[in-house]
């Protein structure tokens, strides 16, 4: 094994990492100048290997580390040496290589084998055992300890030379040895004294010891005649103890007899209870049904005269408003006959009128012409002769030319006028039949949607009667359901209160806090925040188990308060419940039972067979199988005390009877008469047989309201669809009157505009005549223009003028008669129109109104409903009638049942107090008797306990003294008694004192002996180890000496070198000395070594 690698970093004058490699198996010289770290190299490889460096303080540390300035400045220096171990040397290690490391900073100090932290004594152990001794510390040789040993003195030289062979390792171990040389001699010296001391003493107890066994022989006399009274004093307990338990099991016989019947009265009393309150919630919620029937009664009675008193109203409107529709249908059909004759009639005159009319207008035209023509002939006769020439005529012609034309162009302008005034009439006309027709129309629309919804309305009340029907069905199930739950609510509430009676006050408060936590976390566990709180926690230990009635006061006596703990999966949680009660102020006490917390040792089998594990009749999930297991796990039950207290004896069992009494194996008797009307099991019992109840009702209650609340959303929508059918019936009642009014309104102003048409019909032929003759007399003007004028005769003037005279004359007449003939035919024409137009169309249409008013039908479906209504109102009041009978019959049934029961149950409370005096005799009598028995028991042990104090006994005792009498016995043992007072001042331990004191003795001579050969073995020790130290500086110093002789040959080849030992001089005249310096080693006189030189 050899150096093979070095690295330097932070250490001294190394600041950076510095790597020293390739290092030879022989010889490596190390050269350089001053100060380039030769030195400091050498002193890295002592950092890591020697003691130098070593318990170095914080300072001296500071002083190892590169001391830079700024950036080079470093905080710690690590020096790594490797190794090459092909060779094996280092055996420890297996590899071929491996590395010793060594870090420091101002603060820490370590060293590493391979990169892993290690001890300086392991790295310490680990190179001695690869030949590095720790007591030779020259396997680094510093500079100057060459030149030491030639220039120094004989003694440096002999102090050098021991160093190199080692002997500092024996010096110590010879000063370690002599200190416990010491040590063993001062020990002996000690229990020589003791020993010396111990025989005196042994003499003092042998002549006590004598004393002592005149002592004890009467001492055993006296503890057998003591042995005898006590084990008659165990018979006598043993019998009274028998005849207190027969006593206690008549009575408790007879107490179970009791408690039986008591029990029997309690269930028919609580039976008699529960259908006593039955009945009365009963009789409750009938009464209050009856007083509800009854007003309901009330109040439909007096809806039902309402109703009929308005239906009565509006049949009479009804009979009136069919009555005058019958009367108008009449007349309108009278009337329609009328009108039609009338139509019939004006229908033929108006085309007479027209051809008459027309007639007259030629007429009358040619009689204009005529009048005209004779006009002219008269101003021909008598005019012509005003103008003298044709131009003069012209100019006149042409001045009646120009007048005639603007009385045309106004003559047309007014037909054009009248003709624009008729087409609008016309169209106004038009527009308003179209009117008429869509009112019409819209009248039939209404008409037929008010027979539409007095269907609909039919439909509505007959689907608001079933579902009012169900509805109440419904309300009814649901208020018998909440009465129900409200009965078993009242019940459960009850046996709760009565269970917190049971317990202390803080564990009752802690209960219900816990309850009140869990509700409010359940309200709160919005996205399953909770479910490890919720799901972790299991409820209370009585709630997690079942067991039959007979074992529930067994059960109830083991655990104790342990019923009441809180089961919870973890610690932590239950620390998170007991965080909620601190952060929400509550008070009482909450015990929790972690289950990865619970310990539950093993169930150790029973081997008696009259007894059985309590565990065993207790049923449980396996999830709660610690808690229980901890509970009841070394409880065993039985049929009796002494059976229990067999089985606490030999198998130390803690036991228990069915009646609650304790036998613990440690022996005492606990137990007494426990009331079974507080029993928390069974209280548990009747609480849990109430939540399956209370449960199926919550559903059933919950599901009812929601069918209520479906069927009154229901009726609710049915309503609203009745009530939006009577507002659109209103509504289309409201739009008929307008649109009746506005069709009347529409009417007369019809009949307006044809009375206009044919005015301006008539004046339109009239104009039309007046223009033709006002053109025919400006083309006969202006004929004449530009003719010339001509003379005529007289005569021929004259005859033509009588012609025309005789004309106008027979045109006159024809004029006056067809004037007289239109007349009389407008006059007829006019008073039809007029009377059809003013009198006969509207009459028509106002009974035309009456015949199709709206009004009728609403009144006569108003008359309808209220009819249903009335029916529905006789017909649930006679199912009001025989539900009142019924619920009057059943309410004085009901009645009879609670007197009944009121009477049973004073009964059964008079036998129950008498149950109950019994039961408190009797549980007088038994705690009296178990007092005793426990006294009974107690002197029994006492006693016992006294026997096993008298130690050991003769074993011809009951031989001697078994026949003698009791008085015989207590005389003799009083004369022990007094016998023994001589031995007053005995040492009642003498010979105790003297075999455990000769038994010291004995062990004391043993580790004398011990300590002698062990002063012997550390003397030969340590004279065997200054032969060893002697023997290895002799051949340390043979081989230095013969090295030391080849060196200076080499170097002085002429000279001889050796190294002498110098001895110290011997007395002749001491002996003593002359005999140590015999006896002692020749290396033990040497003083120093010298240097003899030959040139």
């Amino acid at each position: 094994m050899h150096l093979k690698t070095i690295n330097i970093n932070g250490f001294r004058s190394y600041y950076e990492k510095t790597t020293i490699e390739n290092f030879s198996k022989q010889f490596n010289v190390v050269v350089g100048q001053n100060g380039s770290g030769k030195s400091n190299f050498f002193a890295a490889i002592q950092f890591v290997l020697g003691n130098e460096f070593t318990n170095l303080t914080s300072d001296e540390r500071k002083r190892l580390l590169h001391e830079g300035s700024g950036s080079r400045k470093t905080t710690s220096a690590t020096v790594e040496l490797i190794f090459d171990n092909s060779d094996q040397r280092l055996s420890a290690f297996e590899g071929n290589e491996f590395s010793l490391s060594r870090t420091i900073t101002d603060k820490k100090d370590q060293y590493f084998f391979n990169g892993k932290i290690v001890t300086k004594s392991e790295i310490t152990n680990l190179m001695e055992s690869a030949g590095f001794s720790r007591s030779n510390p020259y396997y680094v040789v510093k500079q100057g300890k060459i030149a030491e040993l030639a220039i120094g003195d004989d003694k440096s030289r002999l102090k050098l030379l021991r160093d190199v062979a080692g002997t500092r390792i024996y010096d110590e171990k010879k000063t370690e040895s002599l200190k416990m040389l010491d040590e063993t001699k001062e020990k002996m010296d000690k229990s020589v004294l003791l020993l010396e001391l111990m025989d005196k003493r042994l003499k003092t107890l042998e002549s006590e010891k004598e004393e002592l066994k005149e002592y004890q022989k009467s001492d055993k006399l006296r503890r057998a005649l003591e042995y005898t009274l006590l084990k008659t004093e165990v018979n006598d307990c043993k019998k009274e103890f028998d005849n207190l338990s027969k006593q206690r099991q008549e009575l408790q016989a007879t107490l179970n007899d009791v408690e039986k019947l008591k029990f029997d009265d309690s269930k028919k009393l609580s039976a008699l209870e529960n259908d006593r309150q039955t009945f009365e919630i009963r009789e409750k919620r009938l009464s209050a049904e009856l007083s509800s029937i009854r007003d309901e009664e009330q109040q439909l009675e007096s809806d039902r005269a309402l109703t009929t008193l308005e239906s009565k109203d509006l049949e009479d409107q009804v009979n009136q408003e069919r009555d005058g529709r019958e009367v108008a249908q009449q007349k309108l059909e009278k009337l329609q006959e009328d009108i039609e004759i009338k139509e019939h009639e004006l229908e033929e005159i108006r085309p007479r009128y027209k051809k008459m009319v027309e007639e007259q207008a030629e007429i009358f035209s040619e009689l204009n012409n005529i009048k005209r023509k004779r006009g002219e002939l008269l101003a021909k006769i008598g005019g012509e002769k005003g103008y003298s020439t044709a131009a003069e005529r012209d100019r006149a012609l042409k001045e009646k030319i120009l007048l005639l034309n603007q009385r045309i162009e106004d003559l047309k302008d007014n037909i054009e006028n009248f003709s624009k005034a008729y087409d609008n009439d016309k169209i106004m006309k038009a527009e308003t039949d179209e009117r008429i027709q869509e009112i019409e129309t819209k009248i039939e629309e209404n008409i037929t949607r008010m027979d539409e919804l007095s269907n609909q309305d039919d439909t509505l009340r007959q689907q608001i009667d079933a579902a009012t029907r169900i509805f109440h069905e419904k309300q009814l199930a649901h208020k018998e359901v909440t009465d129900q739950l409200a009965e078993q609510e009242a019940q459960f509430s009850h046996i709760e209160t009565s269970f917190y009676r049971m317990l202390p006050k803080s564990v009752s408060e802690g209960i219900r806090n816990m309850n009140t936590i869990m509700e409010d976390l359940k309200q709160r566990n919005t996205n399953g925040k909770y479910n490890e709180y919720i799901n972790g926690y299991h409820g209370l230990v009585i709630k997690l188990m079942s067991a039959e009635n007979t074992y529930f006061k067994a059960l109830e006596v083991t655990a104790g308060s342990t019923l009441t703990h809180h089961v919870v999966d973890n610690e932590r949680l239950a620390m998170f419940f007991l965080d909620e009660i601190n952060k929400r102020r509550m008070t009482g006490q909450c015990t929790f039972f972690a289950l990865n917390r619970v310990y539950a040792p093993d169930q150790r089998p029973l081997r008696d067979r009259d007894g059985r594990h309590l565990l065993s009749i207790v049923k449980y999930a396996e999830k709660f199988s610690s808690v229980f297991r901890s509970m009841f796990g070394s409880t065993i039950i039985v049929k009796d005390i002494k059976t229990g207290r067999k089985i606490a004896r030999n198998e130390r069992f803690n036991c228990i009877t069915f009646d609650g009494d304790e036998i613990n194996c440690s022996g005492p008797m606990t137990g007494g008469y426990v009331d079974s009307r507080k029993s928390r099991l069974d209280t548990m019992k009747n609480l849990q047989r109430f939540e399956p109840t209370l449960v199926e009702l919550k559903k059933r209650s919950q599901v009812l309201s929601k069918e209520c609340i479906e069927k009154e959303n229901e009726l609710s929508d049915l309503r609203m669809k009745l009530f939006n059918n009577k507002q659109e019936r209103e509504s289309l009642q409201r739009e008929h009157n307008n649109i009746t009014e506005e069709k009347r309104e529409l009417f007369e102003l019809n009949n307006r505009f044809r009375r206009n048409m044919e005015t301006k019909d008539r004046e339109f032929i009239e104009h039309n005549h007046s223009l033709h003759e006002l053109e025919t007399r400006r083309n006969e003007m202006q004929a004449q223009i530009g003719t010339p004028l001509t003379k005529r005769s007289d005569s021929q003037e004259a005859k033509e003028l009588i012609e025309v005279e005789a004309l106008f004359k027979e045109q006159s007449a024809k004029a006056e008669e067809i004037l007289n003939k239109v007349s009389d035919l407008q006059v007829r024409k006019n008073g039809l129109e007029n009377e059809l137009g003013s009198k006969l169309y509207r009459q028509r249409e106002d009974l035309k109104m009456k015949v199709s008013t709206i009004n009728f039908e609403v009144k006569r479906h108003e008359l309808q409903t209220r009819s249903v209504e009335a029916e529905k109102m006789q017909r649930r009041i006679r199912e009001i009638y025989e539900r009142n009978k019924e619920v009057t019959e059943e309410l004085e049934n009901i009645r009879n049942s609670i007197n009944e029961c009121r009477g049973k149950l004073d009964l059964l409370n008079d036998e129950k107090l008498d149950a109950d005096a019994r039961v408190n005799s009797c549980a007088a009598d038994i705690d009296i008797i178990r007092r005793r028995m426990a006294e009974c028991n107690k002197r029994r042990e006492e006693t016992l306990n006294r026997i096993k104090d008298l130690g050991t006994l003769p074993v011809d005792i009951t031989t001697r003294y078994g026949n003698m009498r009791r008085k015989e016995l207590e005389t003799e043992w009083k004369n022990s008694l007094n016998q023994m007072k001589k031995f007053t001042n005995v040492n009642k331990k003498a010979l105790d004192q003297f075999v455990r004191s000769t038994a010291e003795r004995d062990n004391l001579h043993i580790q004398i002996e011990e300590m002698q050969n062990n002063y012997m073995r550390i003397h030969a020790l340590i004279e065997a180890s200054q032969t060893r130290k002697n023997d290895a500086l002799y051949l340390t110093f043979k081989q230095v000496g013969k090295n030391f002789h080849d060196i200076f040959k080499k170097l002085v080849p002429i000279g001889v070198g050796n190294l002498i030992m110098k001895t110290t001089a011997v007395d002749e005249n001491d002996p003593e000395a002359a005999e140590r310096a015999h006896t002692s080693h020749v290396m033990e006189r040497f003083n120093g070594i010298g240097i003899r030189l030959l040139l």
